[in-house]
């Protein structure tokens, strides 16, 4: 029971710091690529002053497909360059995070001992939350228009911009907050949580997937909120067209219980209604 508890104890730990470090990793990046000059052909967006509002503009707008490559091309060596520039230690405590938040074994990536990192996957987790601060970007309207009398009835007027960027955004979100929240509780809590959950998933009917016989609750959560799972992307495309896909909150679990551990929930109301 003791090395139950600290084992917890070490997860929880490493995904408090991965959280905080992959953040200060997308900042990192994203000052870098306000670096860059606005372009006038990668947007319309009278407010750009650098490379970063465009960047913005275009994910709240579309984002334009065709720039998909374009905007990859631009972060790919950034990303690179910053993880290849961590200390080491904190890369492979990062990967750590990463294996046990996608349900692999961290010693068939990192080896024993712990020496090799996955500089994609953590890449690829940077990119999340930079994406994240891009879509939550706010921009002052127009305020040109002579409906406007006053700077303050502009400043008030702000572009709200959508929450996420389609479904697979939506469940990765869902999915990181479900797995945090159950690191946080107790193992009495994780089985009621885990009973609501497949419970929400069931009468979802998103629960039609295949799961080994070692999997975590943690895998099961990813592998049934994943973009593989065709059911859960119609669901959350579901949630998205009719405005119930909202954020949760991370440091309070009621939100998190909200969206998708009781009969309920935003898409639960809507398929029902």
């Amino acid at each position: 029971m003791e090395n139950d508890s600290e084992e917890k104890l070490l997860r929880r730990s490493v995904m408090r710091f991965a959280i905080t470090r992959i953040e200060r990793l997308a900042t990192e990046v994203i000052d870098q690529i306000k670096q860059y000059p606005a372009c006038a052909m990668l947007s319309d967006n009278d407010y750009a002053e650098n490379l970063w509002d465009d960047y913005c503009y275009d994910q709240q707008i579309g984002p334009v497909t065709f720039l998909d490559f374009a905007w990859s091309d631009l972060f790919a060596p950034h990303l690179k360059a910053l993880i290849e520039s961590m200390d080491r230690t904190e890369a492979i405590l990062l990967t750590f995070d990463w294996c046990w938040g996608q349900g692999e074994d961290p010693i068939s990536i990192i080896g024993d001992p712990p020496t090799r990192i996955d500089t994609d996957a953590l890449a690829a987790e940077v990119m999340s939350v930079v994406n994240r601060m891009a879509l939550d970007r706010e921009w002052l309207e127009d305020s040109c228009d002579d409906d406007y009398d006053n700077a303050e009835e502009a400043d008030s007027d702000l572009l709200q911009p959508p929450q996420f960027a389609g479904p697979i955004d939506y469940l990765d979100h869902l999915a990181d907050a479900l797995c945090c929240l159950l690191v946080e509780c107790s193992d009495n809590e994780r089985e009621g949580m885990m009973d609501d959950f497949r419970m929400s998933a069931r009468q979802l009917e998103i629960d039609d997937v295949s799961l080994g016989h070692e999997t975590t609750d943690e895998g099961e959560v990813r592998v049934i909120l994943s973009e593989n799972n065709a059911q859960a992307m119609n669901w959350a495309r579901e949630c998205l067209d009719l405005g119930t896909a909202a954020a949760v909150d991370l440091d309070d679990a009621i939100t998190v219980l909200d969206r998708f551990f009781r009969p309920s929930f935003p898409g639960c109301r809507a398929r029902e209604g």
